[in-house]
């Protein structure tokens, strides 16, 4: 019975429209939810089990430090043997894995458990379910301690900026500009991202409140998405 379990969110969590399934089994459980980094919006930036975002370039080392403190691993929504289900297994190591909603069928993968589920939110809604009739349970996760960590992260970035406007005064950072856009953004808006370092910024910044409130181009940040993107969707959310 795993005392310290992690949910890792794939793409296929806003696919199926299954974040709040993923934010009520993080609650059940007490367990850390880390996203893939094309799985942004999967839980609420700011909720309390929200540990960050997994990429498989440069990852914070808060999320590897969750992540290999992990006894066992609900992977929901990821393609299987892609860049991040390996990164995954790297950062893991010896955890059990269990595989819901992913594209593999009938064979175990890199040993992990593989459950076959047409529609994730339905699969994790039967697991929700299947926890709650079994009563509370303590979770091995130090949920104070967590939450401390994740500040931490927050302030970090918030003292690197701090420092670049002192060191260049009359220049703006691009961490700054992006923090001045979600400060005002309505809590129903729709950022949308480009690439490049503003991006990645945006990308650590965000408090993502919505499924669907942070749009960017993906894993691979093809360049000149922000402007159709953005009026794409202003013209299917006006009123947003």
């Amino acid at each position: 019975r795993a005392r310290r379990p992690v949910v890792f969110a794939g793409k296929g969590v806003l696919r199926d429209g299954a974040a709040a399934e993923v934010a009520s089994l993080a609650e059940a459980l007490g367990a850390p939810v880390v996203v893939a980094r094309d799985a942004l919006g999967a839980i609420p930036a700011r909720h309390a089990w929200s540990a960050g975002y997994l990429c498989f370039w440069s990852t914070d080392p808060w999320v590897k430090t969750v992540l290999r403190a992990a006894d066992a691993v609900l992977v929901a929504g990821l393609r299987a043997e892609s860049a991040f289900w390996r990164q995954v297994v790297t950062q893991t190591g010896t955890a059990s894995r269990f595989f819901l909603g992913t594209d593999v069928k009938r064979r175990r993968l890199e040993g992990a458990r593989v459950a076959e589920n047409s529609h994730l939110g339905r699969g994790l809604g039967a697991l929700l379910e299947a926890i709650r009739e079994e009563g509370p349970r303590g979770s091995g996760w130090d949920e104070k301690g967590f939450r401390k960590g994740c500040e931490a992260v927050r302030r970090h970035l918030q003292a690197h900026v701090r420092r670049f406007s002192r060191r260049r005064p009359g220049r703006i950072h691009q961490g700054w500009a992006v923090k001045e856009i979600f400060r005002t953004l309505p809590e129903a808006g729709i950022f949308v991202s480009d690439v490049c370092h503003a991006s990645y910024w945006a990308w650590k910044l965000t408090p993502a409140p919505h499924v669907a409130s942070f749009q960017h181009s993906g894993v691979w940040s093809g360049m000149g998405f922000g402007l159709p993107a953005a009026a794409a969707a202003k013209l299917c959310h006006p009123e947003r």
